[in-house]
């Protein structure tokens, strides 16, 4: 039987718009897109939050330029065996918006349409090794 879903609360759950759940298999580690937030390196930023001793969840940390570009990158998951880690992203689209423009999730998707500019990238799982260390 399923439960009434639940918010996550914060620290996950902000002010800002937090997309794309992947939670890992064995449930240590939550990977989600965070749009806006201050600090980060595009419109949308794939950031980590490690599950606590405690059963909480940890602050969340901003993936880096390994996983994030000056544009939007999200939709984490990684491959059935764990080899390697896919995302979405849209960091070839020909005509980069401004930096003070803020989009909504609804103009994000209609702008990449138009512009084809989302694609599947992979990396091997091993970069996220060093994310995983508390």
């Amino acid at each position: 039987m399923y439960r009434n879903p639940e918010n996550v609360g914060p620290p996950i759950n902000s002010e800002l718009g937090e997309y794309c759940p992947f939670i890992s298999l064995d449930g240590s580690y939550l990977i989600f897109e965070v749009v806006d937030k201050p600090g980060g390196f595009g419109g949308g930023d794939m950031y980590i939050s490690l599950k606590q001793s405690d059963g909480s969840w940890g602050n969340p940390k901003n993936m880096g330029e390994t996983f994030n570009s000056s544009r939007n990158d999200c939709y984490p998951c990684l491959s059935p065996e764990r080899q390697f880690f896919f995302f979405m992203s849209d960091r070839r689209t020909r005509n980069p918006r401004k930096s003070e423009q803020k989009l909504n999730y609804h103009d994000i998707v209609e702008n990449a349409q138009k512009k084809g500019g989302w694609d599947i990238y992979w990396i091997h799982a091993d970069a996220l090794k060093s994310l995983l260390q508390q």
